[in-house]
Formats: C-alpha cells, sequence, structure tokens
C-alpha cells in the first residue's frame, strides 16, 4: 500500500498528488509523472504532476449597493435541503441572511473521462447515480425536479456566508 501523505505532496507515492498514476516495475510502484512530459498529450503535462492540493480563494464582500441591487433583483434567498437555490441573495428563509448578503460557494470538477461532481439522477451510463457527460455535467444549466431529474453537478459548502454591509 501506498502511504497516505497529508500536507503538501513531495513524494511520488502520496495520494494527494494530482498525478497520473503508477505503474508497476520490479515489485514497486513508480510515478508516471518521472516520465517524459509531453505537452500535447493530456495527462502527460507537467500541471498533471502538480504536488500542491488545488486551492481557491475568494474574497466576499457587501456593500450596501451590493444588498440594494440584491434586493432590487428580488433576491431573496431561498435555501432548500442546505441548498442556497440563488446564492448571493439576502434574508428569504437563509438564517441570519437578512439585511446581508449570503452566499453558498459550491464546486464544480469534470475528470477527463466524463464524470463530474454532484448528485444526479439521470442514470447514464448503465443507470449509475453519478454525473455523466455533457447532459449531466453541465454547470450553467443544472436541471430541476420539474424536468423529471435532478441533475447537479455542485458540491455545496456545507453552511453559508453572511456578509454584513461594510
Amino acid at each position: 500500500r501506498i502511504p497516505l501523505q497529508q500536507g503538501e505532496a513531495t513524494q511520488n507515492d502520496s495520494f494527494y498528488r494530482n498525478f497520473r498514476g503508477f505503474e508497476e516495475v520490479n515489485d514497486q510502484l513508480k510515478s508516471l509523472c518521472e516520465a517524459p512530459n509531453n505537452t500535447s498529450v493530456w495527462g502527460q503535462t507537467p500541471e498533471s504532476c502538480e504536488t500542491r492540493y488545488v486551492s481557491f480563494n475568494r474574497l466576499f464582500t457587501c456593500t450596501p449597493n451590493d444588498l440594494q441591487k440584491l434586493e432590487a433583483a428580488g433576491r431573496l434567498c431561498s435555501v432548500v435541503g442546505g441548498k442556497v437555490t440563488n446564492s448571493p441573495c439576502t434574508g428569504g428563509n437563509a438564517s441570519g441572511g437578512a439585511g446581508a448578503c449570503v452566499f453558498q460557494p459550491r464546486v464544480f470538477v469534470k475528470d477527463n473521462w466524463g464524470w463530474c461532481t454532484g448528485t444526479c439522477t439521470g442514470g447514464a451510463p448503465l443507470n449509475n447515480p453519478g454525473c455523466y457527460e455533457s447532459a449531466e455535467c453541465n454547470p450553467d444549466f443544472p436541471s430541476t425536479e420539474e424536468s423529471g431529474s435532478l441533475n447537479d453537478p455542485w458540491v455545496y459548502y456545507n453552511g453559508t456566508i453572511i456578509v454584513q454591509p461594510l
């Protein structure tokens, strides 16, 4: 077994390393990241073997003008099953959201085989309950239960970020 590493992964055998994988050579695992890079083939670029976590930073702000725009647009928060359906928003049924800007970060990831994050009930392929390919893995147009299936290719932060106007 490959040991589980924590923090920045500098070892070639780390589960956290964003890499192409391993091949077995003489009963030992050799990282495919050590192979020469071919920038024209997906998975063989230097980015495929990044040793750090993927990290995103976002600054959430709320000015009186931002709050006024949300209110004027009628963007009252609608929280259903722990998900804010219209982030950013204000008030509505978001606890502590009255008079503030409410955000709920979310992540969308799609792999090279066509599978993506989230919850989808479309069942493609082979009636698998995951999210697969273009119809289910469309981050711009998740479907609704009214359309006959529920495709939501996002993973939501388990909570909300409430920002009072500056």
